[in-house]
């Protein structure tokens, strides 16, 4: 048997997400095929993949566009768990995946969009390869997109840090309003042009998260709008009804009870939440956990010389004894 064919053959035996599938299938397409296809499996070696691996940076620097560390380990790692599953048969001794080095893949530092450093992207078109938004540009774009009907999804992400398939998968039946809680239990998923339902990406994402006052706000809203929409629509409305759910999972409640939230959330947990909608929020000029623009307060530098002048003003109607007692600043 040869690599090629093993390649073919493994596939049907994967289990697995179908994004981690589709990607395995995408490397053995593009490299792992057309490299290793007619090496006999049994004689693979650690050669051979050095080989490859040369062969492959050689032809993308060629082209101008090289494979990064991460992209060359994403390859690796896909023919290690293909030779795993060769081993686990004995069709091979052992793992020559495993022994090969390869560079590095060093994980990008996320890094703050400053004003300087947006005038240099919109200057060159650089950008770095993880970068997150200030408060301020956070408040502007939920000002931007305030009247968008998908607004309290972004807003959910951008101020609890929801993944998009995490966002999208959120069900009602996951949500108490009430304690501001949410429960991340599935995500939604793309695969070749269609949606599937999926288990969180990590056994750490499914997790209990803390809403802040706004996003409860916002998502109150939403479920006001969904509702008109419901009802304009009348049967032809595609939902997951709440009792729908109840009924299928046999219970009489599936949203938490305050003793849940207690012992699963802690109180420092929405007192995080609260504290990162508020920054946000300030920036905004919104009032927390509503609509409301806020006042801003003058600074105390403002305020001192809004005083100066007020007493310079009125100093002719101000009797001379109490101008004498209140000497002006200089």
């Amino acid at each position: 048997m040869t690599v090629g064919e093993w390649l073919t053959h493994w596939p049907a035996t994967r289990t697995g997400a179908a994004t981690t599938i589709s990607g395995h299938a995408g490397h053995v397409r593009l490299y792992l095929a057309p490299y290793l296809g007619t090496v006999v499996l049994a004689e693979l070696s650690v050669a051979h993949l050095q080989a490859m691996f040369a062969r492959i940076a050689r032809e993308h620097r060629a082209r101008g566009v090289p494979l990064t560390a991460a992209t060359v380990n994403r390859i690796r790692a896909t023919l290690r768990t293909a030779l795993n599953a060769a081993l686990r048969r004995g069709l091979i001794s052992g793992n020559p995946a495993a022994r090969i080095e390869l560079p590095t893949a060093r994980r990008p530092r996320a890094v703050v969009w400053t004003a300087e450093r947006v005038r240099h992207w919109q200057r060159t078109g650089e950008r770095p390869a993880v970068a997150v938004w200030t408060a301020a540009q956070t408040a502007e774009f939920l000002d931007a997109i305030k009247d968008h009907p998908l607004y309290a999804a972004y807003h959910l992400i951008a101020l609890r840090g929801l993944r998009r398939g995490e966002a999208v998968g959120l069900r009602w039946c996951d949500v108490d309003l009430e304690h501001g809680v949410a429960v991340i239990s599935q995500q939604i998923q793309q695969h070749q042009g269609l949606l599937a339902v999926c288990p969180p990406k990590t056994a750490g994402s499914a997790r209990v998260i803390a809403l802040d006052r706004t996003t409860v706000t916002a998502l109150r809203a939403h479920r006001v709008s969904q509702r008109k929409e419901r009802k304009q629509a009348g049967e032809g409305y595609q939902d997951s009804e709440l009792k729908v759910v109840q009924d299928m999972l046999g219970h009489s409640s599936i949203v938490l009870t305050a003793d849940t939230c207690t012992s699963v959330l802690p109180e420092v947990a929405h007192r995080a939440a609260e504290m990162t909608a508020a920054h946000v929020m300030k920036a905004r000029g919104v009032v927390p956990g509503t609509n409301r623009t806020c006042r801003r307060t003058p600074s105390r530098k403002k305020r001192r010389r809004s005083m100066e002048t007020a007493s310079r003003s009125s100093a002719s109607t101000v009797h001379p004894a109490r101008q004498l007692g209140r000497p002006q600043r200089r």
